[in-house]
């Protein structure tokens, strides 16, 4: 049975509104200023990726770090301009912008305005530190997803809310991609649009449909993450896509969904995913299907899995039963 168009809209639109409340501190080995600055709070989209989501609070904390960024960019010139691939400090950034305190209650419920990031070149170079284990995180990866993967390694006191640290300095290189010539806002974008191209034809088949989509399509793709907003995004999904044969809604003549499966902070397994069991064609394939097919040896197939409390099966930080369709799961809880 195929969910009510309706229902899939209603569900989406609830997950689109699901938030994390942040913490973000300035790394120590980031500071030049006498002073620590106090930290900032933030509720994040889990929609969004953490450089647009605390775009602000990057911006705020940057004027407390270094002037030589060990990135590999200085600045330059008397005019204090910088070299391709760094960000000039804003200068009219008050002192008491940048000393924003936890009690402040406007700023941590906004979401991301596209005018943050307009001015590319004025995005700083940064990466962001889980408090808890030290990891640096993986800023391709949307704030949702991310914070799945740090949840399982806390208690559930610490879970939230979710405490960063944002580095200008000592760039990790060896354990999580670099920023294409230091634009930041760009290489999120070029990612993005990377990506949807990939479950495009994963889906598909063929790249007809992600070169079906036009130039306008893709930007308003981009403006939905930036600020958060479902009803532009679903203008494009239900519109633009639909009407290049995705099918998104309704779920006719849907063969294949692009399924990525992480396992324990491991590199993704990204496939096409048949709906259907193979063998009868009309069986809705389930989430048990797929990871006994997926990861025979590692889970030993499904029954080994119900009966394994040691393994949690989550999407979008909601914890789901074996049984549920992947097709519903993805028309609902599908990332854009």
């Amino acid at each position: 049975m195929t969910m009510p168009t309706a229902e899939v809209s209603a569900v989406r639109s609830a997950n689109w509104c699901g938030c994390i409340p942040v913490v973000v501190n300035l790394a120590p080995t980031s500071l030049s200023s006498p002073t620590m600055p106090p930290p900032l709070h933030r509720m994040v989209s889990r929609m969004s990726y953490l450089h647009l989501g605390l775009a602000d609070e990057v911006k705020r904390l940057y004027k407390f770090a270094p002037a030589t960024l060990s990135f590999g960019f200085k600045r330059g010139g008397e005019s204090g301009s910088l070299l391709t691939g760094s960000a000039p400090r804003d200068e009219n950034i008050s002192k008491g912008d940048g000393e924003h305190s936890a009690g402040e209650s406007d700023d941590s419920n906004r979401t991301t305005s596209p005018n943050i990031i307009a001015d590319t070149a004025k995005y700083p170079v940064c990466w962001f530190e889980d408090e808890s284990s030290g990891m640096a995180l993986r800023w391709h990866m949307f704030a949702g997803v991310l914070y799945d993967i740090m949840k399982d390694r806390k208690k559930s006191s610490e879970a939230l809310p979710w405490r960063l640290r944002v580095h200008f300095t000592s760039y990790p290189t060896h354990q999580i991609l670099s920023f294409a010539n230091g634009n930041v806002p760009q290489t999120l974008e070029h990612m993005f649009n990377n990506s949807l191209k990939q479950a495009l034809f994963l889906q598909h088949g063929s790249s007809k449909v992600a070169m079906g989509l036009s130039k306008a399509s893709h930007q308003k793709l981009w403006d939905a993450i930036v600020g958060s907003h479902y009803a532009l995004y679903e203008e494009i999904n239900g519109d633009g896509l639909q009407s290049c044969g995705s099918k998104h809604n309704g779920g006719e003549n849907i063969q294949y969904v692009p399924v990525r499966v992480m396992v324990d902070n491991k590199p993704a397994l990204q496939r096409p995913c048949t709906v259907f069991v193979e063998e009868t064609n009309s069986v809705k394939r389930t989430i048990g299907d797929l990871l006994a097919d997926w990861l025979p040896d590692k889970l030993g197939g499904e029954t080994s899995l119900v009966n394994n409390k040691d393994v949690s099966v989550s999407v979008q930080g909601i914890s789901l039963s074996l049984s549920i369709p992947i097709l519903d799961v993805w028309k609902c809880l599908c990332h854009p």
